[in-house]
C-alpha cells in the first residue's frame, strides 16, 4: 500500500500520526507501506499526469492512502487504474 503526500512539501504533525498508524496497521495486516510524495498539476488532464512509477505500474500497489492535498484529475486516473485509494 502507498501512503502518497500530495502537493505539499512536508508532512505535519497529523499526517506523521496517520502514517506511523497506517504503517502499524499495514504490517499487522501482512501488508507493507511505503511512502511516496506526488506534486502535479490540478489543471492537467487525468491521461497526462506523469504517475509515480509504483502507481503507474500496474501490480506494484493494491491501494492508496491519500494525504495532503489531491485534485479530481489524479482521482480520476486511479479511478481508470481501478486502484482503490482512502
Amino acid at each position: 500500500v502507498c501512503f502518497l503526500l500530495g502537493n505539499r512539501e512536508s508532512l505535519n504533525s497529523t499526517q506523521v500520526k496517520m502514517l506511523l498508524a497506517c504503517e502499524r496497521v499495514m504490517a499487522e495486516a501482512g501488508y507493507d507501506l511505503v511512502f511516496s510524495l506526488y506534486r502535479y498539476d490540478p489543471t492537467m488532464n487525468p491521461g497526462n499526469l506523469h504517475l509515480p512509477r509504483l502507481i503507474a505500474q500496474q501490480g506494484s500497489v493494491d491501494g492508496v492512502i491519500l494525504a495532503g492535498v489531491h485534485h479530481d484529475n489524479f482521482l480520476d486516473a486511479l479511478d481508470k487504474l481501478k486502484l482503490p485509494y482512502v
